[in-house]
């Protein structure tokens, strides 16, 4: 089993990757065993929808937050729980000439990947950690999640992928992995385009939520918030592996220093960020 361990000023916390534990439910006992986890805290958190059904087992939890969309239908999606604005930027990349297809892990599908992916070392302000990535690592990547359902979407221009989603799905929820398009393309909105088609495909499905990681302030929490998602909360539980870490999650410590800031000086610290990078692209609203 896959882990993930990030390093702490004092102390260390392991979990599963973002993507496996949105697709299975996590004995965590099990999975520490197995993964052979060398950390101080070992988390997790209850997939959407939140059910409460492991608070009696694992004492030390706290909220945490994703950006989701409850779906009704897509007829509901498109008149109900987007707007005006945001419906006039997928008809602009219709408009525009994108055409969004359903495609396979091909040879084509990849290397449009990669042009995506190798087009800036910057995005939304950070450093892109898929700059560099070559076509085998990218096809090794994806087909490592073969084994889930999912589908992948594209934004073709011209004949060229310009933008793509994976989608990942579990019985209750379809999960955005990726949306990525190439910014010289921004213009024609193929962001929304994808987006509009991730939830006609969802609705198909009969899943009853659309996740897309955390819903977060700036340009991209904008656009989220302006494709329907909302903000839902569910629980994230930890589990001490060493006396160190039961020290911290008993003074609830496990977010580190950042965990201590307050709101309005992560605001502050997000708006210096933001005049830094002056001058980058935006996302798409």
């Amino acid at each position: 089993m896959s882990i993930v361990v990030k390093k702490k000023i004092f102390f260390s916390i392991a979990s599963p990757p973002q993507e496996i534990e949105w697709l299975k439910d996590i004995d965590p006992f099990l999975y520490i065993e197995k993964s052979k986890v060398k950390a101080d805290i070992f988390t997790f958190w209850e997939r959407v929808p939140f059910k409460k059904s492991k608070m009696t087992s694992f004492p030390f939890y706290e909220l945490d937050q994703v950006a989701a969309i409850s779906f009704v239908d897509f007829d509901f999606w498109w008149n109900k729980q987007i707007g005006k604005k945001t419906r006039n930027l997928v008809r602009k990349a219709k408009k525009k000439g994108v055409e969004i297809k359903v495609s396979s892990l091909n040879d084509d599908f990849v290397r449009g990947i990669e042009r995506v992916y190798n087009e800036t070392p910057i995005r939304q302000g950070k450093l892109f950690w898929h700059y560099g990535e070559n076509f085998n690592q990218i096809k090794q990547e994806y087909q490592a999640l073969e084994k889930y359902p999912h589908d992948y979407i594209c934004a073709i221009f011209e004949g060229k992928i310009i933008g793509f989603l994976h989608l990942l799905y579990t019985k209750e929820t379809a999960l955005i992995n990726q949306i990525l398009s190439l910014q010289k393309h921004w213009d024609k909105a193929p962001n929304n385009a994808l987006i509009a088609k991730a939830v006609e495909l969802a609705c198909s499905k009969g899943v009853q939520y659309l996740v897309y990681d955390r819903m977060i302030k700036g340009p991209l929490g904008d656009f989220k918030r302006n494709n329907g998602f909302k903000q839902m909360f569910v629980l994230r539980y930890y589990v001490p592996l060493s006396f160190k870490g039961k020290v911290i999650v008993s003074l609830k410590l496990q977010r580190g220093l950042q965990g201590l800031l307050p709101e309005r000086l992560k605001d502050f610290l997000r708006r210096i960020r933001k005049l830094s990078t002056k001058g980058v692209p935006k996302w798409e609203r």
